[in-house]
């Protein structure tokens, strides 16, 4: 969603990217063959319906989710199961050294 005082020429370049990922996503599934493609599908709408900014594209051959980073994907294969991984990402840790002595 585009916000006053955010660089307008970037807003729309991706804007226009992410719906050409969105289109791969929809070509990916109208040419996938799954015993599963309903399911599957169900499941996609849930999920883009839970917040606006998510992003669906492909990775690992599978719609995958992401909002800065990917947080879940299908696994379509072998093909008469599927499933839906949660990523959890590693936050990086911070340390702070406290001198004694």
């Amino acid at each position: 969603m585009y916000k006053p005082g955010n660089n307008f020429q970037q807003y729309c370049s991706n804007e226009r990217d992410l719906h050409l990922e969105s289109n791969k996503v929809d070509e990916f599934m109208d040419n996938l063959n799954h015993p599963y493609k309903d399911g599957i599908a169900f499941l996609r709408q849930i999920i883009k319906q839970c917040n606006e900014n998510i992003v669906e594209e492909i990775k690992w051959n599978a719609p995958s989710y992401r909002i800065t980073e990917h947080f879940a994907t299908f696994k379509l294969y072998p093909p008469n199961i599927f499933k839906l991984y949660y990523i959890q990402v590693q936050r990086k840790r911070t340390s702070t050294e406290i001198p004694f002595g």
